[in-house]
């Protein structure tokens, strides 16, 4: 074989070995090709699920948006939001009764949130809520087709909670919540000391979304019963709550039982680490009766700024939950 052979033998190999190589790479480009559709189509399957869940759980009012219309006015911000709701399918009819800037209760809340962990959170100085927060007292009537919601309608009064843009000086609404909330928000546990069985500690559920709760009480213990470490269950006077675990207090202190007529609890919810909300409750308590050692405590949320507590129907004790609807812009 000569050298022209050999050479051209040469650039025979070359070509096939590119020829191969460029069937690899197409091949490959193919199956890449077909997995990126695969998994388009797979996100697009998952979007239009999540839009339809979503879809149903608006329409039978699980997920219920204010439609606000932020405005230099608070007063016409609360408006817009209110009158949205007769643009949904669900909304026969609205109608607005009265609707203003309550002063007093402004005020009242702006001094509530003065130095709060949720303030702080949100970036409220005490300047800012002093010039650019407003509370509205609205009070108004709607009425739902129940078919289509399972919203309860009737008259309405709430108090909407607004924060001032710097900038645009439009106002939004922050928090919404019923003026009745603080003074009815209540719940009675009875202390039995003469019976062990009976767990000897006033529980608080919270039924809303947290990652930790802070909570304080000036006497009595706090105990985190559903927190055992393997030794013993946390306690004392300050306590920190996991996820998923009730609020316990107990007017027993080291073991004795300590009859306290007067208490409070300030807590604040955290979300990681946002403050979402705070609250204080307060306890009193008076005996069952002459002779008696039971002793009948009853609970009041004092502060619980988008919160309410009720009694707990299947255990006894209270359960704190969210009372405001989520919002929209």
């Amino acid at each position: 074989m000569n050298a022209g052979h050999i050479l051209d033998a040469l650039g025979t190999i070359d070509d096939k070995y590119i020829m191969e190589a460029k069937e690899r790479s197409f091949m490959n480009t193919t199956k890449k090709a077909r997995s990126m559709k695969r998994t388009l189509a797979l996100v697009a399957v998952i979007a239009v699920l999540l839009t339809l869940c979503g879809f149903a759980a608006y329409q039978l009012g699980w997920f219920d948006p204010w439609l606000q219309k932020p405005s230099a006015d608070p007063v016409q911000t609360v408006q817009s939001a209110i009158e949205g709701q007769a643009g949904k399918e669900y909304t026969v009819s609205v109608r607005v009764d009265e609707i203003k800037v309550d002063e007093d209760e402004t005020a009242r809340v702006a001094a509530m949130y003065s130095g709060s962990e949720l303030a702080r959170a949100r970036g409220w100085t005490d300047e800012y809520l002093a010039k650019h927060f407003v509370v509205v007292y609205a009070d108004y009537y709607v009425e739902y087709d129940h078919t289509k919601t399972f919203m309860d309608d009737g008259q309405t009064q709430q108090y909407f909670y607004l924060t001032q843009d710097t900038e645009t000086g439009e106002w939004t609404i922050s928090d919404n919540t019923s003026p009745d909330t603080s003074a009815t928000s209540s719940a009675v546990w009875e202390y039995e000391p003469v019976l062990s069985s009976k767990l000897p500690a006033f529980p608080f559920q919270f039924d809303l979304p947290y990652s930790t709760i802070q909570a304080e009480c000036d006497t009595g213990t706090l105990i985190g019963y559903h927190d055992h470490d393997g030794t013993a269950y946390p306690q004392g006077k300050q306590l920190s709550l996991p996820s998923g675990s009730t609020l316990y207090w107990t007017p027993q202190a080291e073991e004795n039982y300590k009859y306290e007529p007067s208490v409070e609890i300030t807590f604040t919810i955290y979300d990681e680490d946002e403050a979402t909300f705070t609250g204080a409750i307060s306890i009193q308590a008076e005996t069952a009766g002459s002779g008696s050692e039971t002793v009948v405590y009853s609970a009041v949320l004092k502060e619980g700024s988008g919160l309410s507590m009720a009694q707990a129907t299947d255990t006894e004790g209270a359960v704190i939950t969210v009372a405001f609807k989520p919002l929209e812009n």
